[in-house]
Order: C-alpha cells, then sequence, then structure tokens
C-alpha cells in the first residue's frame, strides 16, 4: 500500500487525537471516532478518509473489523456532508 504525504499527515493528526483524547476527554466516547474527529478538524478529512479507503482496500482486517471501519468511513463522510452544509 503506497501513502501518500497527506495520507501520512491524517495518520498523524489522528494518533495525536487519541493522545489528546487520552489525556482530556470522557473515555466513554470511542476512542477511534474521536481520533477521526480530531483529524477531520486539522482539516484533513478527506486526506483521512481517503487513507481509511486504502486500509480498507488492502482487506488485512477479519470481518467485524473491516465493518467497524466501514462505520468509521460513513461517519467521515457524515462528518464531511455537515461541514460543506
Amino acid at each position: 500500500m503506497e501513502l501518500t504525504t497527506k495520507d501520512k499527515l491524517a495518520a498523524i493528526a489522528h494518533e495525536i487525537g487519541h493522545i489528546i483524547f487520552f489525556f482530556l476527554e470522557n473515555k466513554s466516547i470511542d476512542e477511534e471516532l474521536k481520533a477521526d474527529e480530531f483529524a477531520c478538524k486539522m482539516g484533513l478529512s478527506i486526506e483521512l478518509l481517503g487513507l481509511l479507503e486504502k486500509i480498507k482496500r488492502a482487506n488485512i482486517y477479519d470481518e467485524a473489523t473491516s465493518k467497524y471501519l466501514e462505520w468509521r468511513l460513513m461517519t467521515i463522510k457524515e462528518y464531511i456532508h455537515n461541514f460543506k452544509s
């Protein structure tokens, strides 16, 4: 899987979201979605969407994780749609 610089920036922003979430946020909220949200708020929603779609196409996860990835993709698409509205 080849990653662009923008893919890598989206991944880094997502991981920073994990760090912020760990120290500042309510732990009852889905950590992956909060990390995705941070990357989107950093202006990397399209890039994160592209990265996660590449990961999905790589077909490296089991069925349950793949379904969870689909849910994350849908959530990011909703974020993008709501942001443009």
